[in-house]
């Protein structure tokens, strides 16, 4: 009982630590969607002082050790998080105390385990920040193919490529898109050209992007039109989407097997082959 117990409060300190850390998203996609982003920020009440107070201790425990390496610096960026070295240190030495403060209620035979723990404890934030990483990958795949067509229309009307990129940020749907859209665009207003500022996610994770930043490249280099390319590079991202649709439902279907075989199965021959062979016995 007393382990339970200790997995349910380590539970509870993991789920407000990222609710903690989704706050702030939260409250810029809200902004955004009412069109209240450019409006000053109201009076700090006890909950935003709370909120400050807390991210400031975080930032002082990650102070000593905040050497995070360039593959968890780039993880931190994809994962759409405004997180610095110290506060990506500090969330790490908060779970691992965490961990260790939630096996304390077990007494002594608790204590020798608690490096393994603290240890345990500190690789939770990397596991977050990879599931937060794929689930943002998979939010800018299934929204570019709809991003790149509203770019193609508005290059086909005779906007430019910096115009018709700044107006498709406010169709994305997925903060991630925005975020990129706005590097790029931000970029392009301030006099780089197609190429240097496709630069920032050629390199990106996200295939579908990569193909988006090679296309306009490639329009700018040979000179052909942007619209037909763009229409046609969503043809094939959303014909790419609906094969990936149709592959997730497949696998959907054979995962709905597995508590058939190993809960439902499992309990049938056990109320009708084990009541035969305890009435033998009998």
């Amino acid at each position: 009982m007393e382990a339970l117990i200790s997995l349910l409060v380590a539970f509870a300190a993991f789920c407000l630590v990222r609710y903690l850390a989704g706050k702030g998203d939260r409250r810029e996609m809200a902004l955004k969607l009412v069109g209240s982003e450019g409006l000053s920020r109201p009076a700090k009440n006890a909950g935003s002082s709370l909120y400050s107070i807390f991210w400031n201790g975080v930032d002082s425990l990650g102070r000593p050790f905040s050497r995070p390496t360039r593959k968890e610096e780039d993880l931190i960026r994809e994962a759409g998080l405004d997180w610095n070295a110290l506060r990506y240190s500090g969330v790490r030495r908060l779970c691992g105390a965490l961990v260790c403060l939630a096996l304390l209620p077990l007494g002594i035979p608790a204590l020798p385990v608690l490096p393994l723990a603290f240890i345990a404890g500190t690789r939770i934030p990397p596991f977050w920040l990879k599931r937060r990483r794929l689930r943002a990958l998979e939010g800018l795949s299934a929204d570019l193919p709809e991003v790149v067509d509203l770019v193609a229309v508005l290059c086909f009307a005779g906007e430019s490529l910096q115009r018709s990129l700044q107006h498709s940020i406010s169709a994305a749907q997925h903060p991630q898109t925005r975020r990129v859209l706005e590097e790029i665009a931000e970029g392009l207003r301030l006099g780089e050209g197609v190429a240097e500022a496709m630069r920032r996610v050629v390199d990106h994770p996200c295939r579908e992007l990569r193909r988006f930043a090679r296309t306009l490249t490639r329009a700018e280099e040979s000179g052909a039109p942007v619209s037909e390319l763009l229409s046609q590079l969503a043809t094939e991202m959303r014909s790419a989407r609906r094969e990936r649709n149709r592959a997730r439902a497949a696998r959907i279907s054979v995962m709905v097997l597995f508590p058939l075989v190993f809960m439902i199965l499992p309990s049938f021959l056990l109320l009708t082959v084990g009541s035969m062979i305890m009435g033998r016995s009998l």
